[in-house]
Order: structure tokens, then C-alpha cells, then sequence
């Protein structure tokens, strides 16, 4: 009997407690010894789920006894496994009483598949034949998802895209606050995730492990909820078990609309000395009057809301504040909000992504590798002048940023996304006079690396900061 695809669901879970099999178990092994074992996982015991991802081969044992310290070598007592495994295959682990995903994904489209190379036989052998025989060679497994943003659970792509985040954590109604750029720490690589993708044809649930995102794309349309696409490569599929709910209970959020989004277009400028009744900075270049200012980097302050009031000089200009602290060695942005910024797509890209096959006695990679992060922007703006065209032919580089958020009822108000691109090259754009009734310029742009966009956990330089508000309460480590 036929069975409906609308019953499928898509699940999450961070892969934070891991290893590998330092030796090959039989079928019916009562230990497993293992290797690369993270430090949240040197503990893991009764309590825990362990899962061997080996492809068809994939199962779940039970420990019955603990793993102590993270030494290679170390074992660890188990109920009898199933299945033979080869030395180097993959583990992790979660909590019996919450193994599984820890959050759904509502999405548009998913598209999830395991990716066998297939070794043909062709050995001639005095027959008009051409192949003689198959074998299995390398996996990995691909998935493809597009859907709306859900501020709560979008989070999870953007860690397994660049890696590190700043929680920061707030009281009462307000939204908790998750800031993401590359990581620019260790080996510079961003979190691993568990997917879950729930088939009701098979009745089964498939687990991609190890998964990392390589593409993301955000697109903010104002007749639209503000959508994503996402690229992710992971380990090759194993059955688990599945939820104990089906279908699963979802959060209770709502998608963002696009329309609730604002851009901001402007400049920023070196922070020089302060006098006694206004800030100054060391150049006027693209300022105007009623741009909006703030520091963004450095030491110095101005007030909400503050606005270029004058310019009194060549140099230096006033603002509308009274005496605020200096802001020599501060990054200063002066910005606009418009209401100009028809549509803004943003594409995140890993450069040089893929996975890294080796001579390991094993079908699985032994890591699938995130390379540079490219940011780049394809926005249509309507003309009234000519701004946005002389920071082309100029190249001015000034900063872009859009922020759009939603209240989602008394307990969680205000939540949405961020993306700040402090500086940008503006590339190929085009006045369009033709195909509307007004006139409208296509601006696409790369984002190119500062200090400014990084965040602490990650270092380094960042070419974007995307921001989650999400929750009234959150955690360190939910994403």
C-alpha cells in the first residue's frame, strides 16, 4: 500500500559525544576499544546509547560498562553486537532516555541519498562481454533541504556552516542572542550534526552522521517568509530506531517573514579624538546628514539613535549627542535604514569542501573537510540617486546589513536573524531601465574579512556575523 510522502519529518542533533573503533569487533563482541574519543564522551556509560555507523550495517548496542578518560585503547563493555565492524568505523553516543534528534525541521524540500561507488570488473576474459563482476568502493552520504526560517531551529545550520558561536544570554522576555562566524580556532573546523530523516514508506528512521554544511543560501523577498537552501555532506546512512512519538511534536514558532526585514546601507570610519561635546572621526567620506551612528569595534560610544547632525569641517563632524566617551582606535558605522533594499540573497560557501578518502580499511571518509568561507550578496535596490552606483564606480566598500525579526507571543518577542557585512566590494552593477515602471539597480557584492564581524568564540576575521534571537532562555550549547 502507497504511503503518503507528507508524513516525513526531518531531526537534529548536535554530534558532540564520539569515536572510532581502534580495532575490528566480530559479530557478537562484547567490547568495543576505541580511539579519538572526545572529551564530552569519557564518561559515557549505562546510561548511554551507542551507535556503530557502518552503513547497512549500522546498529545500536548498550553499554554495560563505562569508558574511562579519553586514552586510545580504552574500552568499553557493551551487549553483544550484531554485526562484524572494521577497525576505524565511527561512533557516537546519546542518552538512552533522549537518543534521537533533540529538535524537528519543518523544511519545503529534502533531498537525502548515499552516494556507493560502484568498482566494475572489465578484466577481459575471451568473451563479448564488459563487465564481469561489481564491488562497493568509497560512501558518503548528500542531503539537500530548503525551507522557511524558523527562528529556533535555524541555529543548526548555521553551526554545522561556520562553526562558532557567542551565546548571550538575557532576561525576561527578550530573546536569547546566538552570534555565528568561522571558526578560526584549531583545526578551523565547524560542528558536526546528526540527521534524522524518517521514511513512512520503509516505516524506518535513517541517520546521517558526521554531517557538515557546505552551502548555505538565505533569501529575504518581501512577498515571502525569508527561506533558506542548504548543502550538507555526511557519513553514509544506517537505520535506527525510531522516535517514541510519531509524528513528532514540533516547536511552536512560527516562520520569519521576509517583510519584517530592514537593510541598512553606509560607511565606516576610524574613530579620532573626542571634545567635550561631540564625537569625532577621521573622515566625512560618504556621510550624510540623518545617517545613523554607532561604534561597532574599539573602545567609545555613542548614544541610541544617534545621527549625523553637521558637518563642520572637512575632517570631523558633530553629532547629536552630548559629551560621550573618546573613540580613538574605535570602528565607527554610519548607516541608513532604507526602505530601497528590494530583495537581498545571500550565499555562504565553503571553498575547497569535500570529503578526505585514506587507505583506513574502511568505506567512510575520515573527515569531511570545510575549507574558506566565501560570502556573497545579490541585492535589487530602487534608485532615487546615485549613491549606491559611486560606491561601485568609487569602490567604497561601505558596510550592509539586514535584520528582520518577528514577536512570537508574550513569552518569546522579537525573534529572528541578523546578517551584518561590515565591509563589501560592490561587483557588476547594474542600472535596470527597462522590464519595470521605475528604475532599480542589481548590486551584487562579495563580503570581504575583518575584525569586525568575528565573533570571540571563533577569531580571527570574519567576512559575515549572522545573529539568531531566539527564545527567552537558551543555552551555551544548543547549537
Amino acid at each position: 500500500m502507497a504511503q503518503s510522502a507528507f508524513r516525513s519529518w526531518i531531526g537534529v542533533a548536535k554530534d558532540t559525544q564520539n569515536a572510532n573503533l581502534s580495532a575490528a569487533v566480530a559479530a557478537g563482541a562484547t567490547s568495543l576499544t576505541l580511539k579519538n574519543i572526545t572529551a564530552a564522551s569519557s564518561t559515557v556509560g549505562a546510561t548511554y546509547s551507542v551507535v556503530i555507523v557502518d552503513g547497512v550495517l549500522t546498529e545500536t548496542v548498550i553499554p554495560s560498562g563505562t569508558i574511562s578518560g579519553v586514552t586510545d585503547g580504552s574500552t568499553l563493555a557493551i551487549a553483544a553486537t550484531a554485526y562484524a565492524h572494521s577497525a576505524n568505523a565511527y561512533v557516537y553516543f546519546q542518552l538512552t532516555a533522549s537518543v534521537g534528534p533533540t529538535a524537528y525541521m519543518p523544511v519545503t524540500s529534502m533531498d537525502f541519498s548515499d552516494d556507493y561507488v560502484q568498482l566494475y570488473d572489465k578484466g577481459m576474459r575471451g568473451s563479448q562481454a564488459d563487465i564481469y563482476g561489481a564491488q562497493q568502493g568509497t560512501r558518503v552520504g548528500n542531503i539537500s533541504l530548503a525551507g522557511d526560517i524558523f527562528p529556533d531551529t535555524f541555529g543548526y545550520l548555521l553551526s554545522s556552516f561556520f562553526g562558532a558561536y557567542d551565546y548571550t544570554a538575557t532576561a525576561g522576555i527578550v530573546p536569547t542572542q546566538y552570534a555565528f562566524s568561522p571558526q578560526n580556532t584549531g583545526n578551523g573546523q565547524p560542528s558536526s550534526y546528526l540527521y534524522y530523516d524518517y521514511n513512512p514508506g520503509a516505516s524506518n528512521t535513517r541517520v546521517y552522521a558526521k554531517a557538515v554544511c557546505s552551502d548555505l543560501a538565505i533569501k529575504f523577498a518581501p512577498g515571502a517568509l525569508a527561506g533558506y537552501t542548504a548543502t550538507i555532506k555526511s557519513f553514509a546512512s544506517g537505520v535506527v530506531n525510531n522516535p517514541a512519538t510519531i509524528p513528532p511534536v514540533f516547536s511552536s514558532f512560527t516562520p520569519l517573514p521576509a517583510r519584517t526585514a530592514t537593510a541598512s546601507i553606509g560607511k565606516l570610519l576610524t574613530g579620532a579624538s573626542s571634545v567635550t561635546t561631540a564625537n569625532t572621526v577621521a573622515s566625512t567620506s560618504g556621510l550624510a546628514v540623518g545617517m545613523l551612528l554607532s561604534v561597532v569595534g574599539g573602545t567609545g560610544a555613542f548614544a541610541a539613535g544617534t545621527t549625523v547632525a553637521s558637518i563642520t569641517d572637512a575632517t570631523h563632524f558633530v553629532s547629536s549627542a552630548a559629551a560621550s566617551p573618546a573613540l580613538s582606535g574605535a570602528t565607527v558605522s554610519a548607516s541608513a535604514i532604507t526602505g530601497k533594499v528590494m530583495t537581498a540573497d545571500y550565499s555562504f560557501k565553503r571553498q575547497a569542501f569535500g570529503e578526505i578518502f585514506t587507505l583506513q580499511g574502511v568505506q567512510d571518509p575520515l573527515a569531511i573537510f570545510s575549507g574558506p568561507v566565501a560570502a556573497s550578496v545579490k541585492t535589487s535596490i530602487i534608485v532615487d540617486d546615485d549613491v549606491q552606483l559611486l560606491n561601485y564606480i568609487n569602490q567604497s566598500q561601505p558596510s550592509f546589513s539586514l535584520t528582520a525579526r518577528i514577536g512570537q507571543g508574550a513569552a518569546a518577542t522579537d525573534n529572528g536573524v541578523a546578517v551584518q557585512t561590515s565591509v563589501v566590494n560592490y561587483e557588476a552593477v547594474k542600472v535596470v531601465q527597462q522590464g519595470k515602471a521605475y528604475v532599480t539597480l542589481d548590486v551584487p557584492f562579495q563580503a570581504i574579512a575583518n575584525a569586525t564581524d568575528k565573533t570571540t568564540a571563533g577569531g580571527g576575521l570574519s567576512p559575515a556575523l549572522v545573529t539568531l534571537s531566539t527564545k527567552t532562555t537558551g543555552t551555551t550549547t544548543l547549537y
